[in-house]
């Protein structure tokens, strides 16, 4: 029992080493790390489950390789399903749907950093299985650092732009005030108080200048290139009023402010025309998603209730027992009814022409099976209801084809493999601030080990006392 304790310390301090070791050496490499070789297993040691899995994560390689992640995503999630007695599966998989996801949080970050937060935790999760599954796993602890310096650049840039917003803001309110003391020295005829409101037009035309400088510094840290541009415009216009008050041209300087004063607030304008659009355009579609959802609803129920008339009909023509054959098709009428009052209202639902011809002509023959109930041909009925059916089953291929042609439209690029990287050189030094998430996840899971072991050497060989070898 002391040996195994002296082993599982071994084990964890390699663990922590190894870790702190490659924490310097993420600000150098920011590629993210898949696992994308292969995975062999003994055959006499596997199982029919775990050579599926093993399949299934290949393929799911092979798909990441090519761009079909959707696909992939699919496979590793099946191999985690299927790989319970083989954590290294389990491992590498949990590994690349983290890759998967992270890739996805980077390109969000600077579009929208909030989002890139939400992905970036899912990605934390699977990184942290990883790394459970298979302890010492050298790529998914770098990919763990990446990950800890993209959140962190994801909330600075989210606090820059709230930040650039209120810089913005000053800057505005800052060339506006001196405009207005600029205008009012223009139009004072005394001159001792045309000097004194003069001085102070010049004092907040530089205030104001700085305040531009301001949102343009905090703009660049923001990942904002179209407020960098804004400012770098503003700039040049305060810093003209400023030239030209100093050569005794106020009216020029007079004019830069206003020109300042409009880009500002034009932008602005401009952001908020934007937004709006914006939000109705994402109303838009939120609406039509509705509507989508609403209409696949009513298709699948008037396929159910066409399809259970269809039963009761059948029911009804196969039984020979007069009474019992009275009340099935007495059922089948009952059925027939509710068919049509559903197919009608999955009709009001449509706007596809082609999936309205399919409709209307399984309201036909809904109609037609209701005649010929009437009229006492039940087989009639029957050939009815299946034409009906028929056709509302056409509108639902057509869905599922529309829907696998969209998702093939939106399939980025496929990726070419890349060549294998040289494994980077890490430095001496150790960026412990960097390290100290991991090393406080590590510490946390290797007590519950610890705890773990202790109570399975516990129930293997019973409460001993512990002989000293002192």
């Amino acid at each position: 029992m002391y040996n195994s304790f002296k082993i599982f310390c071994a084990f964890s301090l390699l663990t922590i080493v190894s870790t702190l070791a490659i924490a310097n050496n993420t600000k150098e490499n920011s590629q993210l790390s898949p696992s994308l070789k292969p995975v062999k297993l003994e055959k006499e040691k596997s199982d029919k489950y775990s050579y599926l899995a093993l399949d299934l994560y290949n393929r799911g390689v092979d798909k990441q390789l090519k761009g079909e992640i959707k696909e992939a995503i699919k496979d590793y999630t099946k191999a985690i399903n299927l790989s319970s007695k083989k954590p290294i599966i389990r491992s590498r998989a949990y590994q690349n749907l983290g890759v998967i996801s992270h890739k996805a949080a980077r390109e969000q970050i600077i579009k929208d950093p909030k989002k890139a937060l939400s992905i970036l935790s899912k990605t934390k999760q699977d990184y942290k299985k990883s790394m459970q599954l298979a302890s010492g796993h050298q790529n998914t602890a770098v990919n763990m650092q990446l990950l800890i310096n993209d959140t962190i650049k994801a909330d600075t840039i989210i606090k820059k732009r709230k930040e650039m917003a209120e810089k913005r803001k000053i800057a505005t309110e800052k060339i506006r005030d001196a405009l207005d003391k600029q205008k009012l020295a223009n139009n004072t005829i005394d001159k001792t108080d045309k000097k004194k409101y003069q001085d102070e037009a010049n004092k907040k035309t530089g205030i104001a200048h700085n305040a531009v400088i301001d949102y343009n510094k905090v703009s660049k840290e923001a990942y904002s290139p179209q407020d960098t541009k804004l400012s770098d415009d503003v700039a040049k216009d305060t810093d003209k009023a400023i030239k030209n008050q100093y050569n005794v041209k106020y009216k020029k300087a007079e004019q830069n402010l206003i020109d300042a004063l409009k880009k500002l607030t034009q932008n602005q304008n401009k952001n908020n025309k934007n937004n709006k659009n914006n939000n109705q355009n994402q109303n838009k579609d939120n609406q039509n998603k509705n509507n989508k959802q609403d209409q696949q609803k009513k298709q699948k129920q008037a396929e159910q209730k066409t399809k259970e008339a269809l039963n009761k009909q059948k029911q009804a023509n196969n039984s020979k027992d007069k009474e019992n054959k009275k009340q099935k098709q007495k059922q089948a009428n009952q059925k027939t009814e509710e068919a049509e009052k559903a197919i009608n209202d999955y009709n009001k639902s449509l706007k596809n022409s082609e999936q309205n011809k399919n409709s209307e002509n399984a309201s036909k023959q809904v109609k037609q099976a209701k005649e010929n109930q009437k009229n006492n041909n039940p087989e009639k009925a029957e050939e009815n209801l299946k034409n009906a059916l028929k056709s509302l089953r056409k509108n639902k291929q057509k869905d599922d084809s529309d829907k696998n042609k969209q998702q093939n439209k939106n399939k980025p690029a496929q990726q070419q493999q890349n060549p294998p990287q040289p494994k980077p050189k890490y430095n001496k030094n150790i960026d412990k601030n960097q390290a100290e998430s991991i090393l406080k996840m590590m510490t946390k899971d290797e007590k519950s080990l610890k705890k773990a072991l202790k109570k399975k050497q516990q129930q293997a060989y019973g409460s001993t006392t512990v002989q000293k070898d002192w």
